[in-house]
């Protein structure tokens, strides 16, 4: 009588089973191998990205320089003195850039006697076009502008109206001296800008036998200007 001994023995069929499988696999699987290990995605084409950020910047191309008013004002009959101080801004951000300024002691007169305690007062009116004319008899003033393509609103004129949007911005332009405690803005626009260029406009204008009077000396007014990135 003849006994099937697979049958029979259960575990030896399963040892049997795999001994005879397991070639076949380990034939199998170096067959594929490459595939497996590398994930490999036949020969393509493939399409892939490479990036790169590029950072927004802004910087002074040309930095302000101290500005000397001429000619010399004479303390009793009076006279105009006026300087200029030019700076440029380089900027990638589209967004653009603004320019503020403030000087110190904002509050009060900025230009101070240097050595001693008088002031020649600040041009405290609305922004005017003609600042001698606004200057009152017997009295002194401190004033200044901006000239170039991005100038504030405040600066601009349209006829002989200032604080005009779409008006223009030179050295015959508006004006002002008020409180510029926190930063005033002298400069605002959107854009790139490359050595973009502006001219600040400074002007003292003594009348006749001013009073308080103005005392023998040197005058001086210390300002800041900073650049922000974007617009207000």
């Amino acid at each position: 009588m003849q006994f099937n001994t697979l049958s029979r023995h259960p575990v030896i069929s399963a040892v049997v089973s795999a001994a005879v499988s397991l070639p076949m696999i380990f034939a199998l699987y170096f067959m594929l191998e490459p595939a497996v290990v590398t994930g490999q995605a036949g020969t393509g084409p493939h399409e892939f990205t490479v990036s790169q950020e590029i950072t927004g910047e802004l910087s002074f191309s040309v930095a302000p320089d101290d500005v000397t008013l001429l000619p010399s004002i004479q303390g009793l009959t009076g006279g105009t003195g006026s300087g200029t101080v030019t700076f440029g801004i380089n900027t990638n951000d589209p967004d653009g850039y603004r320019v503020t300024i403030e000087f110190d002691d904002a509050t009060s007169d900025v230009m101070q006697q240097v050595n001693g305690t008088g002031t020649i007062p600040n041009y405290g009116g609305s922004v005017t076009q003609f600042f001698e004319t606004e200057v009152g008899a017997n009295q002194a003033a401190f004033a200044f502008t901006v000239e170039g393509p991005r100038a504030a609103t405040t600066f601009r004129r349209s006829g002989s109206s200032c604080n005009e949007s779409e008006g223009t911005a030179d050295d015959s332009t508006c004006w002002w001296l008020g409180d510029t405690s926190g930063g005033t803005d002298i400069v605002n626009g959107s854009g790139t800008a490359n050595d973009e260029q502006h001219t600040l406009h400074f002007r003292v204008h003594v009348n006749e036998n001013p009073s308080p009077a103005l005392e023998e000396g040197f005058y001086r007014a210390t300002a800041t200007i900073t650049a922000i990135p974007g617009t207000s």
